[in-house]
Protein backbone atom coordinates (compact mmCIF):
# COMPACT_ATOMS: atom_id res chain seq x y z
CA UNK A 1 0.00 0.00 0.00
CA UNK A 2 2.78 2.45 0.93
CA UNK A 3 4.71 1.76 -2.29
CA UNK A 4 1.66 2.41 -4.44
CA UNK A 5 0.88 5.62 -2.53
CA UNK A 6 4.45 6.89 -3.09
CA UNK A 7 4.24 5.91 -6.76
CA UNK A 8 0.93 7.75 -7.25
CA UNK A 9 2.30 10.84 -5.45
CA UNK A 10 5.38 10.79 -7.71
CA UNK A 11 3.25 10.48 -10.87
CA UNK A 12 1.00 13.34 -9.70
CA UNK A 13 3.97 15.61 -8.97
CA UNK A 14 5.72 14.69 -12.23
CA UNK A 15 2.68 15.39 -14.40
CA UNK A 16 1.89 18.61 -12.53
CA UNK A 17 5.43 19.87 -13.00
CA UNK A 18 6.01 18.59 -16.51
CA UNK A 19 2.96 20.34 -17.97
CA UNK A 20 2.93 23.59 -15.99
CA UNK A 21 3.36 26.79 -17.98
CA UNK A 22 5.94 28.37 -15.67
CA UNK A 23 8.17 25.34 -15.20
CA UNK A 24 11.88 25.51 -14.71
CA UNK A 25 14.07 22.48 -15.41
CA UNK A 26 17.80 22.42 -15.02
CA UNK A 27 20.75 20.10 -14.46
CA UNK A 28 23.31 21.05 -11.85
CA UNK A 29 26.69 20.13 -10.45
CA UNK A 30 27.35 20.25 -6.76
CA UNK A 31 29.51 19.62 -3.76
CA UNK A 32 28.07 18.17 -0.57
CA UNK A 33 29.20 16.77 2.75
CA UNK A 34 27.87 13.79 4.64
CA UNK A 35 29.16 13.58 8.17
CA UNK A 36 32.32 15.49 7.19
CA UNK A 37 33.09 13.51 4.01
CA UNK A 38 33.16 15.67 0.83
CA UNK A 39 31.23 14.31 -2.16
CA UNK A 40 30.84 15.68 -5.69
CA UNK A 41 27.92 14.97 -7.95
CA UNK A 42 25.30 15.93 -10.47
CA UNK A 43 21.55 16.33 -10.28
CA UNK A 44 18.43 17.57 -12.01
CA UNK A 45 15.56 19.69 -10.72
CA UNK A 46 12.25 20.70 -12.16
CA UNK A 47 9.74 23.01 -10.55
CA UNK A 48 6.83 25.32 -11.05
CA UNK A 49 5.82 28.28 -8.91
CA UNK A 50 5.69 26.51 -5.53
CA UNK A 51 6.44 22.79 -6.03
CA UNK A 52 9.49 20.96 -7.30
CA UNK A 53 11.29 17.63 -7.44
CA UNK A 54 14.99 16.98 -7.46
CA UNK A 55 17.15 13.97 -8.23
CA UNK A 56 20.88 13.75 -7.52
CA UNK A 57 23.78 11.35 -7.22
CA UNK A 58 27.20 11.92 -5.67
CA UNK A 59 30.39 9.96 -5.01
CA UNK A 60 33.40 10.46 -2.76
CA UNK A 61 36.37 11.37 -5.00
CA UNK A 62 39.77 9.85 -4.20
CA UNK A 63 38.15 7.24 -2.00
CA UNK A 64 40.51 5.40 0.38
CA UNK A 65 37.74 2.92 1.29
CA UNK A 66 37.29 -0.07 -0.99
CA UNK A 67 33.50 0.07 -1.38
CA UNK A 68 32.59 3.19 -3.27
CA UNK A 69 30.92 5.76 -1.02
CA UNK A 70 27.95 7.11 -2.94
CA UNK A 71 24.73 8.97 -2.23
CA UNK A 72 21.63 9.15 -4.43
CA UNK A 73 18.39 10.90 -3.51
CA UNK A 74 15.08 12.13 -4.82
CA UNK A 75 13.21 14.95 -3.11
CA UNK A 76 9.95 16.85 -3.15
CA UNK A 77 10.65 20.59 -2.72
CA UNK A 78 8.24 23.30 -1.59
CA UNK A 79 8.92 26.99 -2.32
CA UNK A 80 6.51 28.99 -0.08
CA UNK A 81 7.08 32.40 -1.67
CA UNK A 82 7.96 31.68 -5.30
CA UNK A 83 10.26 29.49 -7.39
CA UNK A 84 13.33 31.10 -5.85
CA UNK A 85 14.25 31.96 -2.29
CA UNK A 86 13.71 29.80 0.77
CA UNK A 87 12.50 26.22 0.28
CA UNK A 88 12.00 23.03 2.28
CA UNK A 89 11.97 19.45 1.10
CA UNK A 90 11.77 15.81 2.05
CA UNK A 91 12.73 12.73 0.13
CA UNK A 92 14.20 9.26 0.03
CA UNK A 93 17.84 8.40 -0.46
CA UNK A 94 20.17 5.50 -0.98
CA UNK A 95 23.76 5.53 0.22
CA UNK A 96 26.74 3.36 1.03
CA UNK A 97 28.64 3.96 4.25
CA UNK A 98 31.24 1.22 4.83
CA UNK A 99 32.34 2.01 8.41
CA UNK A 100 29.21 2.02 10.60
CA UNK A 101 26.35 0.89 8.32
CA UNK A 102 28.57 -1.63 6.51
CA UNK A 103 26.66 -1.55 3.27
CA UNK A 104 23.97 0.12 1.26
CA UNK A 105 20.86 1.43 3.00
CA UNK A 106 17.88 3.62 2.29
CA UNK A 107 17.23 6.85 4.15
CA UNK A 108 14.71 9.57 4.87
CA UNK A 109 16.11 13.02 4.02
CA UNK A 110 14.54 16.29 5.19
CA UNK A 111 16.14 19.52 3.93
CA UNK A 112 15.94 23.30 3.99
CA UNK A 113 17.67 25.59 1.53
CA UNK A 114 17.86 28.87 -0.32
CA UNK A 115 17.98 29.32 -4.10
CA UNK A 116 18.70 32.39 -6.22
CA UNK A 117 19.52 33.22 -9.83
CA UNK A 118 22.71 34.58 -11.31
CA UNK A 119 22.26 36.38 -14.66
CA UNK A 120 18.74 34.85 -15.05
CA UNK A 121 20.21 31.56 -16.27
CA UNK A 122 22.34 30.06 -13.52
CA UNK A 123 20.50 28.67 -10.50
CA UNK A 124 22.56 28.65 -7.31
CA UNK A 125 21.46 26.95 -4.11
CA UNK A 126 22.73 26.17 -0.63
CA UNK A 127 20.99 23.41 1.29
CA UNK A 128 21.25 21.86 4.75
CA UNK A 129 19.82 18.37 5.15
CA UNK A 130 19.80 15.33 7.36
CA UNK A 131 20.21 11.68 6.45
CA UNK A 132 18.21 9.31 8.63
CA UNK A 133 19.24 5.77 7.58
CA UNK A 134 16.79 2.89 7.75
CA UNK A 135 19.53 0.56 9.10
CA UNK A 136 20.90 1.13 12.60
CA UNK A 137 24.62 2.05 12.59
CA UNK A 138 27.07 -0.10 14.56
CA UNK A 139 29.37 1.12 17.32
CA UNK A 140 27.18 3.75 18.96
CA UNK A 141 27.39 6.13 16.01
CA UNK A 142 24.64 8.73 15.69
CA UNK A 143 21.52 7.60 13.85
CA UNK A 144 21.40 10.86 11.84
CA UNK A 145 24.05 12.42 9.62
CA UNK A 146 23.98 16.15 8.88
CA UNK A 147 24.83 17.39 5.41
CA UNK A 148 25.41 20.62 3.52
CA UNK A 149 25.10 20.97 -0.25
CA UNK A 150 26.08 23.72 -2.68
CA UNK A 151 24.96 23.54 -6.31
CA UNK A 152 25.10 25.52 -9.53
CA UNK A 153 22.50 24.80 -12.22
CA UNK A 154 22.68 25.59 -15.92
Amino acid sequence: MKKSAFFLLFIFLFTTLAYSEESSRYPYGGIQTIGGLPLTGVGWRMKNEHHGVGFSTSVLPLNAFHPVIFHAKSQYLFYPISKKGLYAGVGLGLFNEPESIKGVTGSLEPSIGYEWYLAQKAHIFVEAYGILPFKTPEGGVSRAWPGISFGIGF
